[in-house]
């Protein structure tokens, strides 16, 4: 019995190796080779935006408000922190 509960885990284990963990090395590789400036920074911050926009959308935003005003804040944290 332990040893199927084992071969079930090793078994999820896979999948989510195969279906979420391959597939974002390859978008990540695809996204980081575009030839955008600052495109090595976008890893860092699509977790912000993420929960930028799961914050804002619970406070009743719509989306088309959401993405200017985000843009905005990034440019601004880009203009006050070069490195950023």
């Amino acid at each position: 019995m332990r040893n199927l509960a084992h071969e079930s885990v090793k078994t999820k284990l896979e999948s989510y190796q195969s279906e979420v963990v391959l597939k974002y090395q390859i978008y990540n590789g695809l996204f980081l080779g575009l030839p955008f400036a600052d495109s090595d920074q976008a890893g860092a911050r699509l977790p912000i935006f993420s929960k930028m926009c799961e914050d804002w959308l619970k406070e009743g935003k719509t989306p088309p408000k959401l993405l200017p005003d985000i843009l905005k804040l990034f440019r601004f944290l880009k203009k006050e922190n070069p490195g950023y």
